[in-house]
């Protein structure tokens, strides 16, 4: 947690993305370079920093541990400051309007100082049962993976959710348990979708998280059983049936392939009162359609401009082998679909949007490309 800090006030995001759960973050340093080199072309920030003009600084910082499993931690942000500081002096020159905005507004420099004891005291959560507030904190969860502890986003989101949704956090041993389970997937990379549909329904959402590699689907089993109380108490649940697919695997790369999809078709059930109501949604290419449980229908496509400068004309997931089966890896997939963005926007159209969004009018610019 203190090395994260840390880099949050070198504005190091390597040194950052090296301390977060590798289930989460593998491959994420690649496409920052990618993006990092992008915008340092476009004038947005310089090529050993984030944005200089912004800074953040924490001083006398104190946590503290609570071991919540045996390979998971909630690290409490108890007493210290965290100071946030701005200098219109240091704004890159692409966004020379948006300096002389904060200059006008804020002075040459500007600092804020806040207390995380009071921060902390100021998140809170909502318990249903006894109807009061609880007090919360300000906190970040962390596992342990092969012998080292990372900070997980992920873990900590959920957390954060489930008390905000629920009144109260996950079973944290659950976590534990779900290293000991078996994967569910295909034998070949082709049927990693087919095998997580299988899967897919509200009667048995441990075996739904098996379908997920280790260090992903263990981060949300902890929730398993407030949602499954939540699903009882409103008749609810649901059921995904893959009934058509097209797909293409490419080659494989650490481990990974990149499966592209062509058309797919799934059958959603929803259950609300112990009632199904049964629609369907569907791929083809780069457009989609769902039809609903009462015959309306909404078709639509991905604007040819966003197709044309993402070199993306077809949705694509990313499968992981692990033991020998193949799963859906959902953070591989976000950091390939970034990654292609990253790389493949033509300059002359980060050039445009970055003036624009100088110029405020960012929203217009992207509301014009999208038609």
């Amino acid at each position: 947690m203190r090395e994260v800090l840390a880099a949050a006030e070198d504005q190091d995001p390597i040194a950052a993305l090296g301390m977060i759960n590798p289930g989460e973050s593998r491959g994420a340093d690649e496409v920052w370079e990618a993006l990092h080199q992008r915008l340092e072309r476009a004038g947005v920030t310089t090529k050993d920093g984030v944005f200089d003009a912004a800074g953040v600084s924490f001083e006398d910082v104190e946590l503290e541990v609570d071991e919540v499993a045996d390979h998971v931690a909630k690290v409490h942000l108890r007493e210290g400051t965290v100071k946030l500081s701005l200098e219109a002096d240091d704004f890159p020159k692409a966004f020379d309007r948006l300096a002389a905005e904060a200059r006008a507004e804020l002075g040459d420099s500007w600092t804020e100082t806040y207390d995380i004891a009071e921060l902390a005291d100021e998140m809170r959560s909502y318990d249903w049962e006894d109807d009061e507030q609880t007090r919360m904190g300000l906190f970040v969860m962390v596992i342990e993976v092969d012998g080292r502890w990372y900070v997980s986003p992920t873990a900590t989101w959920t957390e954060y959710a489930a008390h905000q949704i629920f009144g109260r956090g996950g079973d944290w041993s659950a976590y534990d348990e779900g290293v000991d389970r078996d994967p569910v997937g295909g034998e070949r990379p082709e049927e990693a979708l087919r095998a997580f549909a299988e899967v897919a329904n509200s009667d048995d959402l441990e075996a739904l998280l098996d379908g997920l590699p280790h260090g992903q689907g263990d981060l949300f089993r902890p929730f398993v059983g407030l949602v499954e109380e939540e699903l009882a108490r409103y008749g609810a649940g649901f059921d995904i049936e893959l009934r058509d697919q097209t797909v293409r695997a490419g080659d494989e790369d650490d481990g990974l392939v990149r499966l592209d999809i062509d058309r797919i078709e799934l059958g959603v059930t929803g259950v609300e009162d112990g009632d199904p109501y049964r629609n369907a949604v569907g791929l083809d290419g780069s457009c989609g359609w769902a039809e609903a449980y009462d015959g309306s229908r909404a078709d639509g496509c991905v604007p040819t401009w966003l197709t044309q400068v993402s070199g993306i004309d077809n949705a694509f997931v990313m499968v992981r082998e692990t033991d020998d089966v193949w799963q859906i890896d959902l953070f591989a997939t976000a950091v390939a679909w970034l990654e292609e963005l990253a790389t493949n926007v033509p300059d002359d159209e980060l050039d445009s949007l970055v003036a624009a969004i100088d110029e405020g009018d960012g929203a217009r610019w992207l509301e014009h490309r999208l038609g």
